[in-house]
């Protein structure tokens, strides 16, 4: 009996880490946009490029961090790419112009993308094609198909 819970606790530990890796980018896009109008009167400057940059930066670091994590493994990346989103959110929380707040946003989401992406390299490395094609139907909610695996 010992055994099962021991794999059912690792199974519902993966989940609750895929789930919050697979939060990363929504926190870092949705937290702050009620707060755009007051950054906009306040910093005097195009607030939407906050948005524009992650975006930019989130797509060009995937191309960067998806063949490295095949190379070397995915924990060295995803630790790398978690302390680059703690800098950038740092670096974000002590910026005083739009420029610097951009060039953060950038910075974050080059440790941003690492989460959502490696979470699910890490969940194609761990199930087979045949459980992965049963939940495709799940692949616009990450949560509900990690929650089918189980």
């Amino acid at each position: 009996m010992k055994p099962i819970q021991n794999a059912m606790q690792a199974k519902v530990s993966l989940l609750v880490v895929l789930s919050a890796l697979m939060a990363f980018t929504s926190l870092s896009t949705d937290i702050y946009l009620p707060a755009m109008p007051v950054m906009q009167v306040d910093l005097q400057g195009n607030v939407e490029l906050t948005v524009t940059g992650f975006l930019i930066g989130f797509a060009v670091a995937q191309l960067i961090w998806g063949p490295i994590s095949d190379q070397i493994g995915r924990k060295k990346p995803l630790f790398i790419g978690m302390v680059l989103f703690v800098i950038g959110s740092v670096g974000c929380a002590l910026s005083q112009t739009i420029d610097q707040i951009v060039f953060w946003r950038i910075f974050q989401a080059l440790g941003a993308c690492t989460g959502p992406m490696l979470a699910r390299a890490m969940v194609r490395d761990l199930y087979s094609r045949v459980v992965l094609k049963q939940l495709k139907c799940y692949q616009h909610s990450p949560l509900l198909w990690q929650l089918h695996l189980f």
